[in-house]
């Protein structure tokens, strides 16, 4: 959003982590939760989960905003200040590399972490899903001065990306990424 109001970003560059989206996270814990299932045993021990590869703040922030312009969310990509931790305070210390060690996870249960990128595309399709249906809603309005089969085409269409939102619509509830670790760490219990 601040991409496509602002002339200038100002992002930090000594920050790393694993962007991890929402939906890598629930078909992580619904792995685990089927073969729990399934075996009625897990091995138990502290698992963690996260994005891969681990990027700055810096570069996660460019990413977006080349791919936001490639779909068609931004018509111009504002520019990108690299900038420390110390230029930009807030209230909460951040640690400078909260990369974690997912090797467990994966040679415990085969569980690879996602490519952060691949999350992302996915929930730039949904916005861009959602501003071609905002599109059409207006084009539907308007057709009302139209002939009626204009009206038809439109609703045509609409009823099309509408089926596409409610096949998207689990990504569309797990558009947030997270950064860190709080989250991403699962513990299971004997």
């Amino acid at each position: 959003k601040m991409g496509g109001e602002r002339e200038e970003l100002r992002v930090v560059t000594d920050q790393r982590g694993c962007p991890t989206s929402a939906a890598s996270i629930a078909r992580c814990l619904w792995e685990l939760a089927a073969r729990y299932q399934k075996a009625e045993d897990l091995q138990w021990g502290t698992y963690h989960f996260a994005g891969s590869p681990d990027c700055t703040w810096h570069d996660f922030a460019q990413e977006i905003l080349n791919r936001a312009l490639q779909s068609g969310l931004l018509h111009r990509l504002p520019v990108l200040r690299p900038i420390t931790t110390r230029d930009y305070p807030t209230p909460a210390q951040r640690p400078a590399c909260s990369v974690l060690d997912c090797s467990q996870i994966q040679h415990t249960f085969g569980i690879r972490q996602p490519d952060w990128r691949n999350d992302l595309d996915k929930v730039l399709e949904v916005e861009t899903l959602l501003l071609e249906i905002l599109q059409m809603l207006i084009c539907a309005a308007l057709c009302t001065r139209f002939k009626a089969v204009h009206c038809m085409i439109y609703l045509m269409v609409f009823i099309k990306q509408l089926g596409k939102m409610i096949i998207a619509g689990f990504q569309l509830m797990n558009c947030f990424f997270c950064f860190g670790h709080l989250v991403n760490q699962i513990v299971l219990f004997q």
